[in-house]
């Protein structure tokens, strides 16, 4: 039972200690590193295959041009690949960080803001 609470405590410090010097966590690392490699491939960069992933019919608040369609599935295999992973974080991200110009740009500003909600769409960016 010491055992178990001295594990726990380890990790709240490490959690802590992580915290205190900015570092991400593993988990935010990877999803940053996946959106970098998205951006990427929308921008030609990298061999990620974007062409088929689909635009949303209409904006909505939080869905604009630069958003995709997430295809549904009930298979597991499939909710948990590279591309519906990242569509889902993707357009979660705000807008402003979408139109990022650089891929350095994009990746700082996710290093900066971790876990930004997507900010609503502006009817004059889209028209």
């Amino acid at each position: 039972m010491l055992r178990c609470f001295d594990k726990r405590v380890q990790a709240d410090q490490i959690s802590f200690r992580t915290s205190q010097l900015g570092w991400q966590s593993l988990e935010e690392r990877s999803k940053n590193a996946r959106l970098s490699l998205f951006y990427e491939g929308l921008h030609g960069l990298a061999a990620v295959l974007v062409d088929e992933l689909q635009h949303p019919t209409r904006c909505t608040r939080y869905s604009g041009t630069d958003t995709f369609t997430v295809m549904s599935s009930h298979i597991d295999a499939y909710k948990f690949t590279f591309l519906s992973m990242t569509v889902t974080d993707w357009n979660a991200l705000p807008a402003s960080t979408r139109a990022k110009q650089s891929t350095d740009a994009f990746k700082k500003h996710l290093h900066k803001f971790p876990g930004t909600p997507a900010e609503p769409c502006h009817s004059s960016s889209n028209g």
